[in-house]
């Protein structure tokens, strides 16, 4: 494996006839992507990549926020009920004694109609 010498200046000569544009070198012989794309697709990825991160951002603040206040005004102010892991698992035993009252009506329904034919 050979290894290549590491520029020590700032900026790298191109390659081929043209001299007028030079890649830039960073610390550790990388060469910028930035430097080989035009200015107009650099700046289009850039202005995209602040539309879509940035209202992410702001949705994942949004929804934590909502979160915080509503735990917060269940429990301090007493408002309602807290959505957090103990509701969560009582809602659940409700639900589930729910759905087992229901089925038990339904199969005694089902005995009921079969019994008068």
């Amino acid at each position: 494996m050979s290894s290549m010498p590491i520029p020590t200046s700032a900026t790298a000569p191109a390659s081929g006839p043209s001299t007028s544009s030079t890649a830039v070198v960073g610390p550790h012989g990388a060469v910028s992507l930035k430097s080989k794309l035009p200015p107009w697709v650099v700046s289009a990825v850039s202005k995209a990549a602040n539309f879509l991160f940035w209202p992410f951002i702001g949705g994942i603040m949004y929804g934590v926020g909502e979160v915080a206040a509503r735990e917060y005004l269940a429990r301090k102010a007493k408002w309602g009920v807290a959505p957090s892991a103990e509701a969560a698992v009582a809602q659940a035993r409700i639900e589930a004694d729910r759905r087992a009252a229901r089925d038990e009506q339904q199969v005694a329904a089902t005995l009921a109609t079969q019994r008068i034919r």
